[in-house]
């Protein structure tokens, strides 16, 4: 894809993130602007920094702009209280490639 700016906005929960969107993204490197705004059901991990870094924004040496908001649901027969500061850790180095 020859395109610089891309937004994806999907207010439906989605389970399709790693299956479609990611690698849907992951061809799109020229994009110098994106926008993500999606509820994702995902069943292994919560989309944060890291999986944001790793699977997307590296592939996307001319970004120069990602906003985003993206709710992430797990399902978990266990709960867990994980708090808001370790997932937002995970975003403080987002733009340091």
């Amino acid at each position: 894809f020859n395109l610089k700016s891309f937004s994806l906005s999907y207010d439906v929960k989605t389970s399709v993130y790693d299956e479609l969107i990611v690698p849907f993204l992951q061809r799109m490197s020229n994009l110098e602007k994106l926008g993500l705004y999606l509820l994702i059901d995902h069943n292994k991990i919560f989309v944060d920094g890291n999986d944001l870094k790793k699977n997307i924004i590296n592939y996307l040496s001319h970004l120069k702009t990602f906003q985003f908001d993206i709710y992430s649901f797990i399902s978990i027969h266990n709960q867990i209280n994980l708090p808001s500061k370790d997932i937002q850790h995970t975003l403080t180095n987002l733009g340091n490639n």
